[in-house]
């Protein structure tokens, strides 16, 4: 009985876990041409092609006067980098409309 658990024992114990997907790079900086303290984050996935998770946080122009924003970005969707370069646009609700939120980058 002993000699039938100890392969069994074995082979649980060298099994692989699953595939974790690999984890991508935060990035943190000031933003320079705006309001002293504002910065901006973000997450570039592992194979470099989109950045998702951005994020600012600082004062913003709006209706006339500044606001201070905590921590304003996309919560869903991604912008694709090619060649080293940013470009898209998210806007919250995806449709848009009159009180949308968008956001967008280049460069």
């Amino acid at each position: 009985m002993r000699a039938l658990l100890l392969p069994l024992l074995l082979s649980l114990t060298a099994s692989v876990p699953p595939n974790v997907p690999a984890v991508g790079t935060l990035f943190k900086g000031k933003v320079l041409n705006g309001m002293k303290g504002d910065s901006l984050s973000f997450v570039l996935a592992p194979d470099g092609k989109t950045v998702s998770n951005v994020t600012f946080t600082g004062y913003w122009p709006c209706d006339g006067k500044l606001e201070q924003q905590r921590a304003a970005g996309p919560a869903k969707g991604t912008f694709a980098v090619s060649g080293g370069t940013i470009s898209g646009r998210l806007c919250e609700p995806p449709n848009g409309g009159a009180t949308a939120w968008c956001f967008s980058l280049s460069g």
